[in-house]
């Protein structure tokens, strides 16, 4: 009778180890997901800037307005935003806008150029298209800022070297970056 009062114990136990262990293992794996969903946003952010830096002047027309509208990195990163993060809408709407403020602009400007009225300006150098630029990089750093905030990995971590260069001793700098004397 001792002994299936221990079998029965040693059962329960059992039991609620496996179910401890698994769901740890489904957390773990989410938190894996959540990490890979946050660097395959950033690296879309990074793609969708590249991409726009390819577009300032290239010429506009009517083949390229599906690309135009939501180009490939951005339409990855508002699948992602949508299925892992909803709550950076309010900075996706904002780059969204961003996008469409500076495709308008890019139109316009193509539109001048086929008039031959363009402006003897380059586009980059254009003060207005540096200004929307500049809103879609703040809105792209925002968006990254988030991403690996969400993720916890917003604060550089600090790994000591632990070396003993003789030729480093004599220089009075701190041994830690972020600190100061």
């Amino acid at each position: 009778m001792d002994w299936l009062i221990v079998l029965v114990a040693l059962a329960t136990f059992l039991g609620f180890a496996l179910a401890w262990r698994l769901a740890r293992l489904r957390v773990e794996r989410a938190a894996t997901a959540r990490r890979k969903a946050a660097r395959d946003l950033v690296d879309s952010m990074k793609a969708y800037g590249a991409w726009m830096d390819a577009r300032r002047d290239e010429p506009l027309d009517d083949s390229s307005l599906d690309e135009l509208t939501v180009p490939p990195p951005l339409r990855r990163a508002v699948t992602i935003k949508d299925e892992a993060f909803p709550q950076m809408a309010p900075a996706m709407v904002r780059l969204l806008k961003s996008h469409s403020a500076m495709i308008e602009f890019l139109w316009q400007q193509n539109i001048l150029r086929i008039g031959h009225a363009a402006p003897g300006v380059p586009i980059h150098a254009d003060p207005r298209y540096q200004s929307l630029r500049d809103n879609q990089d703040a809105a792209i750093d925002s968006i990254i800022a988030q991403s690996r905030q969400l993720i916890g990995e917003d604060q550089p971590v600090w790994h000591g070297t632990r070396s003993d260069f003789i030729y480093s001793s004599g220089l009075s700098l701190p041994s830690h970056p972020f600190s100061r004397r």
